[in-house]
């Protein structure tokens, strides 16, 4: 005891008569809640915990509360692991984790704590419904209150876009096999909603249901097409513009053009030609000495050599990149299309036209598309030029010697599958 309140004394840079009350209330306590306090107040608080688990069961609430304030929820169930206070250990960190968001993590904990009702809320907040519904077995829930889970747990699949899925807790939790059916259209799954129509023997959801469906999603995706359509179109004709600027005025469209310079006289090495680098690499005069730039124009110089502004490189390369992004789109978009078409086929002469209508449209926007691409990706050459040393302007001249590189050799080329996906009688 002694060495122990010798560490107090020597860590305390206070007066000693401030300190000595806390000494002598020290040695009031017992042994165990002495070392605890004592821990504490040198801030070891895991030996700390461990000390108010000796100190006995009359402790427990408080080492609760320590626990949660120091948050030492590893360290509570491993010393409290094995006892019947574990569980108790296990509901303060499921609830922490629960707070934090961590619902997945949560729901494991409060099943090991064996608190059912706690586990079933944080799988439902992760969206773990098959887990859910598991439990909701042990619990002996009515019919009603698995009725309730289903269609609130459904309503939150479909805003994530989890339209099977919704489907399927509609079917078999709720029994609601006409919800589960307006889910799966929505997620454009006909070929599963016709398979449970034919299953429940509800033919009339058919008509009700799945044959207006598939107009309103041929509807939504030629929308879709149009705009692809018009985006690809707006692009290429701002790309044709951009490389008729880089070839009349490369300076501004490098961005090697020194626009502060403009109109200003300076004196320079009559010995030295000028070069698109000369304000970076040109040797220092008086005047220059004088008015070195200061840290926070370099950052600001460095920053505009890496934007991508309006008629320069980095427009160039943004455009790029969002066509690649357009192409990834339009392959989804296909897939999309392919999925529906068997649909609109079989269902009527109107859904047949529909189909064949949005078939062309299709193969229109994959023509122009790939049309685009091939005459986008064509690259031409770029002249290097080379740095110097120094660190700040080595960064500078890195950076416009990178803005130099045809964006396309930087951007790859995106890559469109050639598949069969369409359906034959659509062309005759």
């Amino acid at each position: 005891m002694p060495s122990t309140l010798s560490s107090i004394v020597d860590g305390c840079p206070q007066d000693p008569r401030e300190y000595l009350p806390f000494l002598r209330e020290l040695r009031a306590l017992p042994k165990y809640y002495q070392r605890f306090r004592i821990d504490d107040h040198l801030r070891r608080h895991a030996k700390a915990l461990s000390n108010l688990n000796l100190a006995g069961p009359t402790y427990f609430q408080e080492a609760l509360e320590y626990i949660e304030r120091h948050q030492l929820y590893e360290d509570g169930l491993d010393i409290w692991k094995g006892t019947d206070r574990y569980k108790d250990v296990l509901g303060i960190y499921g609830s922490w984790l629960f707070e934090r968001r961590e619902y997945r993590q949560a729901a494991l904990v409060f099943v090991e704590a064996s608190d059912i009702r706690k586990a079933m809320v944080a799988h439902e907040r992760a969206l773990e419904w098959q887990e859910l519904f598991e439990l909701t077995a042990k619990e002996t829930l009515s019919e009603d209150e698995i009725k309730d889970i289903a269609y609130r747990i459904s309503e939150e699949l479909l805003s994530k876009k989890r339209y099977s899925e919704a489907a399927r807790v509609l079917m078999d939790y709720a029994h609601d096999d006409h919800q589960a059916v307006i889910a799966l259209v929505q997620g454009n799954e006909f070929s599963e909603a016709r398979r449970i129509v034919v299953l429940s023997g509800k033919q009339q959801l058919l008509q009700d249901v799945i044959m207006p469906a598939a107009l309103e999603m041929k509807g939504q995706l030629s929308e879709d097409l149009n705009e692809m359509r018009e985006q690809i179109r707006k692009q290429v004709v701002r790309l044709r513009e951009l490389r008729v600027k880089k070839i009349q005025e490369p300076d501004v469209f490098y961005g090697t053009e020194d626009t502060t310079l403009h109109n200003v006289d300076v004196m320079t090495d009559v010995s030295m030609a000028p070069t698109a680098f000369t304000r970076y690499t040109a040797a220092p005069s008086i005047t220059s000495k004088a008015s070195k730039l200061s840290s926070k124009t370099k950052r600001k110089m460095e920053r505009k050599a890496g934007s991508g502004r309006r008629g320069t490189v980095g427009e160039e390369e943004y455009l790029l990149r969002s066509v690649t992004k357009l192409a990834a789109r339009s392959a989804a978009t296909q897939a999309d299309v392919k999925k529906l078409l068997p649909h609109l086929l079989h269902f009527s002469e109107q859904h047949r036209s529909e189909g064949r209508a949005l078939q062309q449209d299709m193969e229109s926007l994959d023509k122009e598309l790939r049309d685009a691409i091939d005459e986008i990706w064509t690259k031409s050459t770029s002249t290097d030029r080379l740095a110097p040393s120094d660190s700040w302007t080595s960064r500078m001249l890195d950076r416009e010697k990178e803005q130099l590189i045809d964006p396309v050799q930087r951007v790859p080329k995106p890559e469109m599958e050639i598949s069969d996906w369409g359906i034959r009688f659509f062309r005759t």
